[in-house]
């Protein structure tokens, strides 16, 4: 699997929307996983946003206003959101922002996988030496669960051993789709390059 592909997934498993929706926790989101806790998140992001009906940049109080409807909303299909959300942002912005938080998700799978339990014999000492397939599962945990990939000790011992199936089970979350959940335990369990 290519950086590309593994992209293009986490796109997908995140959902890409240039508009506000209520991800799975009920929380306001935009772009690729972007979740702000309120709506000064929004306006201090530094993500422009520009009215849907004549593309005229918003003001402060028109995010605000786009995102408590958002958020008074409910659950919705996204196609829903879209016609609530009276906002889009502009799509270089969430660009950017998704870069930066792939980085950080990066950054902080390494440290998980490096910095925890050294395990006697590993056939793979180090994050950089486990399978590409297998680092972009790693990478798509911490990005969806953030710090919280903390948690997973389990997996952790399991892929430093090369004890796929084991980590494969130990990978399932909750809250997130049962698709994302089992392409992630498969492309630890297969350990082998995943064609698409």
């Amino acid at each position: 699997m290519t950086t590309a592909n593994f992209i293009d997934h986490l796109k997908t498993f995140e959902g890409n929307y240039p508009y506000f929706y209520l991800d799975s926790e009920r929380n306001v989101t935009i772009g690729v996983g972007i979740m702000f806790r309120n709506s000064a998140d929004a306006i201090s992001s530094g993500i422009r946003f520009t009215k849907k009906n004549d593309n005229k940049p918003a003001t402060a109080a028109e995010i605000i206003s786009d995102f408590n409807a958002v958020k008074r909303s409910g659950v919705h299909s996204l196609s829903r959101y879209a016609e609530i959300a009276k906002l889009r942002a502009d799509t270089s912005d969430l660009d950017r922002i998704f870069s930066d938080r792939l980085q950080e998700a990066t950054q902080r799978a390494k440290r998980f996988y490096d910095l925890g339990q050294v395990v006697e014999n590993s056939t793979y000492p180090t994050f950089d030496k486990l399978p590409d397939n297998i680092r972009f599962a790693v990478i798509d945990l911490s990005f969806n669960l953030g710090n919280k990939i903390n948690k997973y000790q389990k997996l952790r011992q399991h892929l430093k051993k090369g004890e796929w199936s084991e980590a494969s089970n130990e990978s399932r979350r909750f809250n997130v789709q049962g698709s994302r959940n089992s392409k992630i335990a498969q492309w630890i369990a297969w350990n082998i390059e995943v064609k698409y």
